[in-house]
């Protein structure tokens, strides 16, 4: 990409439940959603690039969606201010036409790529994309073996955490700093702010940055305190009347981490090994919600816990990069297989199609 736009996210991560797409939810309010598909190696990612700087050039404000495979690609491209969306419809998505021709459109770049030359090779390809898929569900396992541990640190922390001052503090604070009510109730954008990545635990601090000039954050390694924090400011800034961003936790789907009320230039952010922010912000530690003694008397429990997570999150990124490796060999063999000059045409088309709608 020729320009860095700072305003990125996750819509996918793996998780314990599989790979969970947020995409077919997060296109459902746009106006009109340009669906790239092909098989891996035919141009996808090059298209989404080329329709953001397509965009970019209009002078349009955009964000975009990394891939939890490999951040250094992207899903998606999101025009919020013209209601245009171009996203990867492909896997893990799997998106289809709802409304063609008149909402949806499908671009499709196996157009550009021999087909038939592929089924020859359809062992070889097979192959990778079941072997790819397993280490996938490999990488989920990982991960859901990290939840039930940080689980238990949960509720050990829980049973000494008083929610009800949390939730109160939360509360309070949310009002301080987003003012009066506006008019009805807010909606709610939800989105992953991390994931577990090939290249390790990816965070997006960058859409912290972009949105928020005032930051407060929770420190918190057990999660009890943040959660009954970040609980609490969600439904508080909803009620008064504010659009909000939620980032859940790719490692406990029902988890609410982060809080981002981009009208008000506000951001609630949970802080702990795997995410962290360093700036001069307001940092409240959960410790004031705690009862350390009670902590303290299965603190070895918890030290086991974390280090065990921490052992069986790593493992889930090295499964993942090996994922990698089988998608970026299906890329290569599909590569060979595609007409770039075609490829570069329907690019072309895509663009000229997104440049339209500005």
């Amino acid at each position: 990409m020729s320009f860095t736009y700072p305003d990125t996210y996750f819509l996918s991560a793996v998780t314990p439940s599989g790979v969970n797409s947020l995409i077919p939810d997060a296109v459902s309010g746009y106006r009109r959603i340009f669906i790239v598909q092909g098989a891996v190696g035919t141009g996808k990612s090059a298209a989404l690039i080329a329709a953001a700087e397509a965009l970019h050039k209009c002078g349009v404000d955009l964000w975009v969606a990394k891939n939890p495979l490999n951040p250094e690609k992207i899903d998606g491209v999101f025009a919020d201010e013209i209601g245009v969306a171009v996203v990867n419809g492909a896997y893990p998505h799997n998106l289809c036409e709802k409304r063609s021709g008149v909402r949806d459109t499908t671009v499709s770049l196996n157009e550009a790529c021999n087909l038939k030359a592929a089924a020859e090779r359809k062992d070889e390809i097979s192959e990778l994309f079941v072997g790819r898929d397993r280490l996938i569900l490999t990488a989920g396992r990982y991960i859901s073996a990290a939840r039930s541990l940080s689980h238990d640190t949960f509720r050990i922390a829980a049973n000494g955490t008083d929610a009800k001052k949390a939730a109160k503090f939360a509360m309070m604070t949310a009002a301080e700093v987003l003012g009066k009510r506006r008019r009805s109730r807010g909606k709610e954008n939800i989105r992953f702010l991390s994931a577990v990545t090939g290249d390790g635990v990816a965070f997006c601090h960058n859409a912290v940055r972009q949105n928020a000039q005032k930051v407060i954050i929770v420190n918190d390694n057990y999660g009890a305190s943040s959660r009954a924090v970040m609980t609490a400011v969600r439904y508080t800034a909803m009620e008064l009347g504010f659009d909000i961003i939620t980032g859940f936790c790719p490692l406990n789907e029902g988890k609410c981490e982060h809080i981002i009320v981009p009208e008000a230039g506000v951001a609630f952010f949970t802080e702990n090994k795997y995410h962290s922010l360093d700036a001069e912000v307001r940092r409240f530690h959960a410790r004031r919600f705690c009862d350390p003694a009670a902590v303290g008397a299965k603190r070895q429990r918890i030290r086991f816990n974390k280090k065990a997570t921490a052992e069986l999150i790593k493992g889930a990124c090295d499964t993942l990069s090996q994922a990698r490796e089988k998608e970026n060999m299906l890329a290569e063999i599909y590569g060979e297989l595609c007409d770039r000059r075609v490829s570069e045409q329907i690019i072309a088309e895509l663009c000229a199609d997104v440049v339209a709608e500005v």
